[in-house]
């Protein structure tokens, strides 16, 4: 029998049943699964399915404790590749025997739980590359840091060391608002610290204290972090601030504005982290993104604004004032000096004040009489009230001996040049010459007392290169030992200084530079009498050795008196000069002991009553001197009076009365007061 061939239709009725059968199976089978499953679960003693469940629960547990305990360790932290500089960091801080989860995660169960939530995600957001479309961020929050066992007890505290001569209290900066801000560990101790980990960043603490502070604001009170420094037996430093404490004086006097930068936030650094335009259109909505950014997550200060450094403006050699961007610097001559820099050929040596980061204002704080006529104009000196704001007043005396004699050692640096210049023309020559006189500029324009000793190793320099020029020797230059070289820097150029010590001429140089002796030989270290002679006939330990020793090096004006020489070259010898008689045969020598002589030593040689004539002739003489003193404070320009001027201060610095020539002293105070009497009146002196 032959079949019915197949129609389309019938075909198509037959697939369609087909796959709806199929699509019904599928759906069915899950719950025909589980039916199966409790029928068969049904069939089990209720004594088996307990046992089955307990082994079950506990497997479940056990992995699970495997799992937290496995990812919570920190090796599992750096398995995701931009751990690792992190990871790095924490292993060399202080919190590296401490795990991860014990400060990422908050303390308490749900702490942990919402953690390892977090974590989950971010290993999925690592396995699917989402991580790359956002910068990966952490989050600790206080009770993390202040739990029990870690920093519980900081804010109990108080101040405590931070760095050297800085102390911190935790207490206000978490407890209150600071600036209108609540603020948390994390806005101090920072995660991204490169090289460290959960370090205090330094920028954050200068932002917050020095952004749109007024002068005098308590936020910029020096004193608020670290203290003055004073030197005391455990401690020196570069300059004791003991006084300026006790007189309360203001630091910025001295040291000015202390911070550079203001801290500004550039609208566009935004754009770092947000896109969305709404975000953008609050910008200056400052309340709302210090709550949003510090308070409800961490965001890094330096993120957002520019860095406030705090620093002595005197010492940041690329800040300069503002009107030195159009006007030409025409201080940068002193400026160099006190820095100590800028002379070719010289090395690099900062003033003391310089290093202390002292400005010029520390100084310069005289005003003008007639400042508030135009204040704009006004432009402030310096002088002796400028040190004795920090010094005691003779520090400004100090400043007095030193001028002339650095502005006497230029003037002969330039004479000097003036007359090698013309001496040697070559190409050779006119390049030392040229840097020589770059250098001579450079202290004069600069004023040397800004830096003495940095002048001083100028002007060395300038007669080293034209010794060379001239073909002299050069002598070897032995330096002072430590104990002068320190005298030094405040007496500058009392090496080179002859004075009157006790009516004799007392010469530095020979007894610092010839026979190398050290300032502390004849000069106390002692406070509260540095710097005074030291008590006793310390002079005669060197000078009275031996009886051999010459007299006239100390008593050169007995001397002239005695031989008619020097100053009294157009007068008679003493008789006994003349008579080839010596200091010592008046003058015994008992071991380092000089005796004076007196009416015994007279009668060796002279007649009875021969001392009493001596000691008449030399009270007439004393009363002479006496009379004619007012001469030596004479600023009169009388020729007379200047010569007459100069005798009587050599006759008082005999200190004998005449007594190594009498008579002829006695004629020269006659005649000196005859002289100025018909010349000058003495009550007219110093207005001539």
């Amino acid at each position: 029998m032959l079949k019915k061939p197949r129609t389309g239709k019938n075909d198509n009725g037959s697939f369609r049943q087909t796959l709806l059968h199929s699509f019904w199976q599928v759906i069915r089978l899950p719950f025909r699964a589980t039916g199966f499953f409790f029928r068969r679960l049904a069939d089990i003693p209720l004594k088996n399915l307990i046992m089955m469940g307990v082994i079950a629960l506990g497997l479940m547990l056990i992995t699970l404790f495997v799992i937290i305990e496995a990812t919570s360790q920190p090796k599992f932290c750096v398995s995701c590749h931009y751990m690792k500089p992190y990871f790095a960091s924490w292993e060399h801080s202080s919190h590296k025997g401490i795990h991860c989860t014990m400060c990422h995660f908050e303390p308490g169960i749900t702490g942990t739980v919402r953690g390892k939530f977090t974590a989950l995600a971010m290993v999925a957001n690592y396995f699917t590359g989402v991580y790359k479309k956002s910068k990966p961020w952490a989050e600790i929050s206080d009770e993390s840091c202040l739990r029990e066992g870690c920093h519980q007890t900081r804010l109990l505290e108080g101040k405590v060391p931070f760095k050297e001569g800085i102390v911190f209290d935790h207490t206000p900066h978490l407890t209150e608002d600071r600036r209108g801000k609540t603020l948390r560990c994390t806005s101090c101790h920072s995660q991204i610290v490169q090289g460290s980990h959960m370090k205090v960043t330094e920028e954050t603490c200068f932002l917050c204290h020095f952004k749109d502070q007024p002068a005098g604001a308590k936020m910029t009170g020096c004193t608020l972090c670290h203290q003055a420094p004073v030197a005391n037996d455990s401690m020196e430093v570069i300059f004791d601030h003991t006084n300026l404490v006790a007189k309360e004086v203001d630091c910025q006097l001295c040291h000015g504005k202390m911070a550079a930068g203001e801290g500004e936030v550039p609208k566009e650094r935004c754009s770092y982290c947000h896109a969305e335009a709404g975000k953008l259109e609050q910008f200056g909505e400052t309340v709302k993104l210090h709550s949003i950014h510090i308070t409800q997550n961490k965001v890094e200060c330096n993120h957002c604004h520019n860095t406030i450094l705090h620093r002595s403006i005197a010492r940041t050699g690329s800040i300069k004032p503002d009107c030195q961007e159009c006007h030409i610097d025409r201080h940068l001559a002193q400026y160099s000096l006190f820095s100590g820099q800028g002379a070719e050929g010289v090395l690099p040596q900062p003033s003391t004040m310089f290093h202390a980061g002292l400005g010029c204002k520390a100084c310069h704080v005289i005003l003008p009489d007639d400042w508030r006529e135009h204040p704009a104009l006004a432009t402030t000196k310096a002088g002796q009230v400028s040190c004795s704001a920090c010094h005691d007043d003779s520090y400004f005396k100090l400043y007095q001996q030193a001028k002339p004699i650095i502005l006497q050692k230029i003037d002969s640096a330039q004479s000097r040049l003036n007359t090698v210049r013309q001496k040697y023309r070559s190409a050779a020559a006119d390049s030392v010459l040229k840097t020589c006189a770059a250098n001579l500029a450079l202290l004069k324009q600069g004023s040397p007392i800004h830096n003495l000793n940095y002048s001083d190793h100028i002007l060395q320099e300038i007669n080293l290169s034209l010794d060379k020029l001239e073909g002299k020797r050069i002598a070897a230059v032995v330096p002072p030992d430590s104990a002068s070289k320190n005298c030094l820097r405040c007496h500058y150029g009392q090496e080179d200084v002859s004075l009157t010590y006790k009516n004799k001429t007392f010469s530095h140089k020979n007894h610092f530079q010839g026979q190398k002796l050290s300032c502390t030989v004849c000069h106390t270290e002692e406070k509260p009498h540095h710097g005074k002679l030291k008590e006793g006939g310390f002079c005669m330990d060197c000078h009275h050795q031996s009886a051999a020793v010459s007299c006239e090096p100390c008593h050169s004006t007995q001397k002239n008196l005695f031989q008619a020489s020097g100053p009294f070259a157009s007068y008679s010898p003493d008789p006994m000069s003349a008579a080839d008689l010596t200091c010592r045969d008046c003058h015994q020598v008992t071991g380092k002991k000089v005796d004076r002589p007196n009416a015994s030593t007279c009668e060796n040689c002279h007649e009875p009553g021969y001392w009493d004539s001596l000691l008449k002739i030399r009270t007439n003489n004393a009363q002479l001197l006496e009379e004619l003193a007012y001469l030596t404070k004479s600023e009169s320009l009388h020729p007379e009076v200047i010569a007459a001027k100069h005798l009587v201060e050599t006759l008082i610095r005999e200190g004998a009365s005449g007594a190594h020539n009498p008579q002829v002293v006695h004629e020269i105070l006659q005649k000196i007061k005859k002289q100025t009497e018909s010349a000058v009146k003495p009550d007219t002196m110093g207005k001539k």
